[in-house]
């Protein structure tokens, strides 16, 4: 009796445990053939289509990379000895590229597929333009700039990058032409010149150190076809004296900030110039990345790498020490109001 109760035993593990492996194998294959599906959709991506409109397509990412205006979803499909890749490129939340590759089994492909995504060289789209993916047809790129003296005008270099044509807008909507005097693509800073504005006094710039805490205010012009075309004032706090991923060049600011805000000068207490507003991180990316939703968390260029570019091309100083009495918000929006213009950049 014994004997055959631990026969009969065996004979049931055995079945359980190819039972087990059926469904083990049946599982495994539906779950490679819905990824696999869901990859295979890439197909119905076109440049040009949003985050939200690329999610909607590929579902969330199993990998998210950073690096400046640029973000990259990663998705793959755990296979029968080869994993498949599929990544989005963005440039500001807009598609610009799609890719596949696929890793075997004998180049390491063992184990999570997610594991060996391939890190994604964005230094070869800094040919793409911040505002839109590279377009054939004229494009048109609005902005903030200001004028700091002798008729010099500062932008950011992403405000002009890719156009012919280059013209401020005054009060009066009169278009005051420029000529570009120098660039530098690293810092995102453009120096232009505008001849009409020569006489004009315009802002000095500080290279005083900024401490965590500080005062700070912008002005700009921030989505001027739903906001309105008159300049808005921003005020906050130095948040932080580096930036992105603790990038040295940068502060990161609470200053509200918005498209076309780009190119603003950032000023201290006492009106001088300590920053340049480039970038605000994307508060839809982060949320899809940790689901967490970020909340005013922008950058600005520091003045002094906007003195090196000036000492090489103009004879335009930096400005006095601090002086000794505060502005208000007011005058400072009385300040910044007679030298900051929007700026129109335009391809022909």
């Amino acid at each position: 009796m014994k004997h055959w109760l631990l026969s009969t035993a065996s004979s049931l593990l055995n079945t359980c445990e190819q039972s087990l492996r059926v469904v083990l194998v049946v599982l495994l294959i539906v779950v490679v053939g819905c990824t696999t599906q869901r990859l295979s959709l890439s197909s119905q991506l076109s440049p040009g289509m949003t985050m939200e409109q690329a999610r909607g397509v590929m579902g969330n990412p199993v990998k998210t990379e950073f690096s400046g205006r640029y973000t990259a979803w990663h998705y793959c499909s755990t296979g029968f000895g080869s994993d498949r890749f599929v990544t989005l490129v963005f440039a500001d939340e807009k598609l610009i590229e799609t890719f596949n590759y696929t890793v075997t089994l004998a180049e390491g492909g063992y184990g999570d597929c997610s594991s060996f995504t391939r890190r994604v060289d964005f230094s070869k789209y800094q040919t793409y333009s911040s505002a839109q993916p590279r377009k054939e047809k004229p494009t048109v790129v609005s902005g903030t700039a200001w004028l700091l003296d002798s008729g010099y005008v500062v932008t950011n270099h992403h405000v002009i990058d890719g156009g012919s044509r280059f013209v401020l807008i005054g009060k009066d909507k009169a278009e005051i032409p420029m000529e570009v005097i120098a660039k530098d693509r690293h810092n995102d800073l453009a120096l232009l010149r505008a001849k009409s504005l020569v006489n004009r006094q315009g802002l000095k710039l500080s290279t005083d150190r900024v401490s965590m805490g500080a005062s700070v205010a912008t002005m700009g012009f921030p989505h001027t076809d739903i906001m309105g075309s008159e300049a808005k004032l921003s005020v906050g706090i130095v948040n932080s004296t580096t930036g992105f991923q603790d990038d040295p060049r940068t502060y990161q600011v609470s200053v509200p900030v918005q498209s076309g805000n780009s190119g603003g000068p950032l000023v201290n207490e006492y009106g001088y110039v300590v920053g340049i507003v480039t970038a605000k991180l994307s508060a839809f990316t982060v949320f899809m990345w940790t689901g967490d939703m970020p909340e005013n968390v922008n950058y600005a260029v520091k003045s002094s790498y906007l003195k090196i570019l000036t000492d090489s091309h103009t004879g335009v100083d930096a400005g006095p020490p601090n002086a000794s009495a505060k502005k208000s918000p007011e005058e400072l929006a009385e300040l910044m109001s007679g030298c900051v213009f929007q700026i129109i950049s335009s391809s022909e």
